[in-house]
């Protein structure tokens, strides 16, 4: 699925209530780097913190157009390791293991990505 098609989606989906998306989702995916991770562990859940974040500041930079430096990457890794994959780990998004910095999809992966559009 194609970026601009998930945001709109998702838009529709917040201002209309959709309650096939829990609440706590839709908070989560407020800041831009929630959003891009779940685009990412849409397609591909079983990643690494280091791999999530190279996604992360790749598309960030894409999508404004600059050029990203090793301290983009190391703030973006501690932003997702300290608070989004922890809020996605606790919604049941993922399954984080904080030690190995791993990630894999959590039973409600599937769900909350059929309802986003995001189906694998």
């Amino acid at each position: 699925m194609e970026w601009h098609r998930f945001e709109t989606t998702l838009a529709r989906q917040q201002f209309a209530g959709d309650e096939s998306i829990p609440s706590d989702v839709f908070d989560i995916l407020s800041s831009e780097d929630a959003r891009y991770t779940v685009y990412a562990l849409a397609h591909d859940p079983d990643q690494t913190l280091s791999q999530l974040a190279d996604f992360v500041v790749g598309f960030t930079a894409m999508r404004s157009g600059t050029i990203t430096t090793p301290a983009d990457h190391e703030n973006v890794r501690i932003r997702l390791h300290h608070a989004v994959l922890p809020k996605l780990d606790a919604a049941g998004y993922v399954t984080y293991d904080r030690s190995s910095r791993t990630i894999e999809a959590a039973p409600r992966h599937d769900t909350v990505n059929a309802a986003l559009g995001l189906a694998r």
